[in-house]
């Protein structure tokens, strides 16, 4: 997990699953994500993951 405040850029490595939450009750957040290597977002596609 990697807590990120304001004005912080994360980078996710190609292959890595990831997602974001807004832990606070009272803070809004706003998240941008860059699709590098691909220009239509929905040609990237969607891999689907279980738990074990």
């Amino acid at each position: 997990m990697v807590d990120a405040e304001a004005g912080d850029y994360i980078s996710t490595p190609v292959g890595e699953f990831h997602s974001q939450l807004n832990l606070s009750d009272t803070d809004t957040a706003e998240y941008t994500s860059t699709y590098v290597g691909e220009s239509d977002r929905n040609q990237l596609g969607t891999v689907e993951m279980s738990r074990k």
